[in-house]
């Protein structure tokens, strides 16, 4: 119902805790409620039910943890309530059912602008692509402005998808890439010394970045320095 709440990290954990108070079946190795939301939200991130996850299970701990998904689900529906991911999932499955409301939101934001987009996940990609799909009625195009860089991506353990960033133009062929090569914050050392380290992936495609300021007289390349513990690292520095 309209008057639903959403459910913190505390709230979350009695449920995951009521979850597995409930299995019936005998778990193949120790799950806490921590790991179980954990999986859960990384369920939920790859738009998976609990059906689709007990279907697509492979190993017994996987289908152990689509059950305690199932129960968790449950029961928070009876609160009605929401959890963070479910904020996604659920406006993404609202607005793929009812294409009036669709509309009515294309109508209301006619442009989307994504920041680091390099840490979304494929529920957001979802919703992003949804939501600035040009109308097949009305004519519209696309208007969809996103900003990130494939190799800062460092949100993995919160189920961010690095390859969404790197597939974009297979995505959005009509989308024009534009490049920023100028780096402000550092000197010309440091990006060479990152590059040398990032121009290995296999993952992200690496950019050489130049430096904005000038190079200082008898500059010299990166120093390396090594430490025995955090104190003696910050006396170096």
């Amino acid at each position: 119902t309209g008057d639903f709440s959403i459910y913190a990290a505390d709230e979350q954990l009695q449920l995951a805790t009521t979850a597995l108070e409930a299995a019936t079946e005998r778990p193949p190795l120790l799950i806490e409620p921590e790991e179980l939301i954990r999986r859960i939200s990384r369920a939920k991130s790859r738009m998976l039910t609990p059906r689709l996850m007990a279907r697509f299970a492979q190993d017994p701990v996987e289908r152990f943890v689509a059950g305690g998904y199932r129960r968790y689900q449950r029961a928070r529906e009876q609160a009605n309530a929401l959890d963070f991911d479910d904020l996604i999932l659920v406006t993404h499955q609202l607005l793929s059912e009812h294409p009036d409301l669709l509309e009515a939101c294309r109508d209301r934001w006619r442009h989307l602008l994504v920041d680091e987009y390099q840490d979304t996940d494929p529920s957001q990609h979802a919703l992003v692509e949804l939501l600035s799909r040009p109308g097949a009625t009305n004519g519209r195009t696309r208007s969809l402005f996103v900003v990130g860089d494939g190799m800062q991506s460092i949100y993995g353990f919160r189920n961010a998808d690095h390859s969404i960033i790197s597939r974009f133009t297979k995505d959005f062929p009509e989308a024009a890439v534009i490049e920023l090569l100028t780096n402000y914050r550092s000197r010309q050392p440091i990006l060479d010394a990152a590059y040398a380290v990032i121009r290995h992936s296999r993952v992200v495609p690496p950019m050489a970045l130049r430096s904005a300021g000038s190079a200082l007289p008898g500059e010299r390349c990166v120093l390396l320095h090594e430490a025995r513990e955090c104190r003696e690292e910050a006396d170096q520095v």
